[in-house]
């Protein structure tokens, strides 16, 4: 049986066709409910229609007819007879399929080039990043190494002085060599603190930095860091008020002490260093069943634009 070319069929009756083996070819049993309804259609309206319509052949394969429906009308204007015309466009719709997988495929395709496209942007502008940031970084170390330097310098050539001066001189009186031990006494605490705070850095950068909580007692332990760094204010024209939030009996908290002094000891000692003449004023008080810290000095001050900085690497 050929499927090519063009079909026509004269339907007298569309009642004839209701649940009856069509008799032309280009319809069958999986198009029997929507032939039907077009016929039914034409009948009602007697107007022509139009359809694409699939049907399959005796070995299950899928074609396509473009099927014409026209009423033929007799004289009074009643229906004669439908007129079927149908095309076998198999090949053209099996042609628009292979085009729609096509254009799906280069679509897919397209989308996941963007995807690639984009991550790769992405990507680039991570680097871009990651490289001015590592620039950025390197001078910052470069800076915070060379005024670390000054840092160490400063402490060491007092130790050596003042030393130099307690070994030369021997006209001082005990109350001058007791001075002049605390301030050599004090550049040794003070260059003790930098290099552990390099090594700190250090730790930091490993990842093996560890923080030891244990019991302590709060008002103990500032008081002490007071009379520390006393020695150190009175060096200067500044001085050096500490503030408990809390009564003795009531400071008793879990942390770990070497580095909450240490924080606070760096902040006093930045507060000393950009204060000509002021009151630095540390300590703690309660808020919120919180404790919070503070480090209050009369000097220059950092503008509010310029806050964030500090918790930058080497700012």
């Amino acid at each position: 049986m050929s499927y090519a070319g063009v079909s026509a069929l004269k339907i007298d009756n569309v009642d004839d066709y209701y649940g009856q083996p069509y008799p032309f070819y280009f319809f069958a049993d999986g198009s029997r409910e929507a032939t039907i309804k077009n016929l039914q259609k034409v009948k009602d309206t007697l107007q022509g229609l139009y359809a694409e319509m699939p049907v399959l052949d005796t070995e299950g394969n899928e074609l396509w007819f473009y099927a014409a429906f026209s009423s033929i009308l007799k004289e009074d204007g009643t229906l004669d007879y439908i007129m079927v015309v149908s095309t076998n466009i198999t090949d053209r719709k099996n042609a628009e399929k292979k085009v729609a997988q096509k254009n799906k495929e280069i679509e897919e395709q397209n989308k996941r080039f963007e995807i690639l496209n984009t991550e790769l942007q992405q990507a680039n502008s991570e680097l871009i990043l990651a490289k001015e940031q590592a620039e950025e970084s390197e001078k910052l170390k470069s800076s915070f190494l060379a005024n670390m330097s000054h840092e160490i310098r400063t402490p060491l050539n007092s130790i050596l002085g003042f030393t130099s001066v307690l070994r030369t001189s021997k006209d001082q009186n005990e109350e001058e060599r007791d001075k002049y031990f605390g301030y050599v006494e004090s550049g040794g605490q003070r260059l003790l603190r930098l290099i552990s705070d390099v090594v700190d850095i250090s730790k930091i950068d490993a990842n093996q930095m560890t923080i030891d909580n244990a019991p302590c007692d709060l008002n103990n332990l500032l008081r002490a860091l007071d009379d520390q760094l006393q020695i150190q204010i009175d060096q200067t024209k500044n001085q050096l008020k500490f503030t408990p939030g809390l009564n003795d009996d009531e400071s008793h908290i879990i942390v770990d002490a070497t580095r909450l002094a240490q924080i606070l000891s760096n902040l006093v000692e930045n507060a000393a260093k950009f204060t000509v003449t002021g009151l630095i004023e540390f300590g703690y008080e309660l808020e919120k069943e919180k404790l919070k810290f503070f480090v209050k000095d009369e000097g220059l001050g950092i503008p509010p634009e310029e806050q964030e900085l500090i918790f930058d690497r080497f700012r």
